[in-house]
């Protein structure tokens, strides 16, 4: 073989390559472990340490791949052999689904500061409404105008909503996943719909008295069709043998209630993917504990359908962590019929937002921190990005949301941090606010902002006044 100083370069330049993409692997596989702020996500109890382990378990490998434009799987092996459903625990598999359905948020996870409400308001840029949101420090949800001036609030604890319940030792721990709503739902008489994490919904009136309550394991996101119908995710904690011979999963599934809240029928997202040329996904995690994490479910309207057949009206766009995967599921299949997990890393909230496009905040996808893009979904080229500044950049290793508004500004919540930005396409921030309160844990903690929720101007104008 011929040796000299070429032979040499080309052997640096080829050993540096390799430590290079070595330490990029390394890299994301830490700040998926990591994230870019402390880890949000726990269960009550002792169980804590052990229950994390398991939920974070798998790297979620199939970044890179892009699955947007496969349609026949022919190219695809079968991930998981058929096989009979679930089995009977024994005492310590049952110890660990107790453990697996206690998995939450924590009401705060990052130092409080100085900051309070609304810090930035840039008249005739921000688009003008109101601010529905929910965060950690207190089961409800709290109505402001741009100005951060409170105008409505409601409240309703756990204890309240099912009074029969048996809660345990631990729930009434403060920062525990019974002391606020993961998410909510405003609708315009000023009824609101909430999700206690791993307990339930329930349906208020404006005044915070009780229309129904559901209880089960919902958790994460929920979405309120036009005729009434609800679409909510929810999970089983139960052994599955396909997936984990050893050790019990939470099993994802969708629920779909009626208006009242009485639920007319469920399906699993886990079979879902099995049951679709996508079904490969499930080899890119470790299978064990909260292994999907499905975090965001939106029912289309349609306005993709141009692009392709499968985001057609009646399909569910959803959010699967534990995989890195966006999908879409039939509303009549029931099965997977698109998926794309090339862009992102440990994301949330995608939504359509235009007849060609979709957002997503993209947690762990930017050397670490946080971003929002704006993307194609079957090209995946990139549209537009928004990571903040180097000074201050965006960084939610849990949580985060993103709204395009109505004069193509993005309102962006950075669950963690506390904080909700409104950025203009140029990414100027035009609005900042920050959770006016803290919670007590070991210390004082920003509380977890899960999400702001622009409306109209005028929304609630004729039952706001006075209440």
């Amino acid at each position: 073989m011929p040796s000299g100083p070429k032979t040499v370069r080309v052997l640096i330049i080829g050993a540096a390559v390799v430590s290079v993409v070595l330490n990029v692997l390394l890299f994301r596989a830490l700040s998926k472990v990591l994230g870019c702020g402390e880890i949000a996500q726990v269960a009550t109890g002792a169980a804590v340490e052990e229950v994390l382990s398991d939920s974070r378990a798998g790297d979620g490998g199939s970044r890179g791949m892009d699955r947007s434009t496969a349609r026949d799987g022919s190219d695809r092996e079968a991930a998981i052999p058929a096989a009979a459903g679930a089995s009977q625990p024994t005492p310590e598999q049952q110890r660990r689904i107790e453990q697996l359905e206690s998995i939450g948020y924590l009401a705060g996870s990052r130092p409080a500061t100085d900051k309070k409400s609304v810090t930035r308001f840039v008249p005739g840029q921000a688009w003008d409404g109101l601010n529905f949101y929910v965060s950690g420090h207190d089961a409800g949800a709290t109505l402001i105008d741009m100005q951060g001036r409170e105008l409505h609030g409601w409240h309703c604890e756990a204890a309240r909503a099912w009074p029969d319940r048996e809660w345990g030792r631990t729930a009434k721990k403060r920062g525990e996943v019974y002391d606020f709503w993961r998410r909510a739902h405003v609708f315009p008489n000023g009824d609101v719909l909430a999700i206690f994490t791993g307990v339930g919904l329930v349906k208020l009136d404006r005044d915070s008295s009780i229309l129904w309550a559901q209880e089960g394991g919902f958790h994460h996101d929920l979405h309120v069709a036009a005729d009434g119908r609800i679409y909510a995710l929810t999970r089983e904690a139960k052994l599955l043998p396909r997936i984990n011979e050893q050790a019990p999963i939470l099993e994802d599934m969708v629920a779909i209630l009626d208006a009242a809240g009485n639920e007319l029928e469920r399906f699993s997202v886990l079979e879902a993917l099995e049951a679709s040329p996508y079904r490969s996904l499930l080899w890119h995690n470790d299978r064990e504990g909260d292994f999907l994490h499905t975090n965001t479910i939106e029912l289309l309207d349609g306005r993709l359908a141009g692009l392709d057949p499968r985001f057609r009206a009646g399909n569910l766009l959803i959010s699967i962590v534990g995989l890195d995967a966006v999908c879409v599921i039939g509303g009549e299949s029931e099965r997977v019929e698109w998926a794309s997990s090339s862009l992102w890393s440990y994301q949330h909230q995608p939504t359509v937002i235009d007849s060609s496009h979709m957002i997503i905040f993209d947690n762990h996808g930017n050397f670490g921190n946080s971003r929002v893009l704006e993307f194609q979904p079957l090209t995946q080229e990139s549209e537009w990005i928004f990571a903040g500044t180097p000074e201050d950049p965006i960084c939610s290793g849990s949580g985060g949301s993103c709204q395009r508004l109505p004069n193509g500004n993005t309102l962006i919540t950075e669950s963690d941090a506390g904080r909700a930005l409104e950025v203009t396409r140029g990414g100027t921030v035009v609005w900042e606010f920050h959770v006016p309160y803290e919670v007590e844990l070991q210390e004082a903690k920003a509380p977890t902002l899960f999400e702001v929720i622009r409306l109209a101007p005028d929304f609630g104008a004729d039952w706001l006044e006075g209440s």
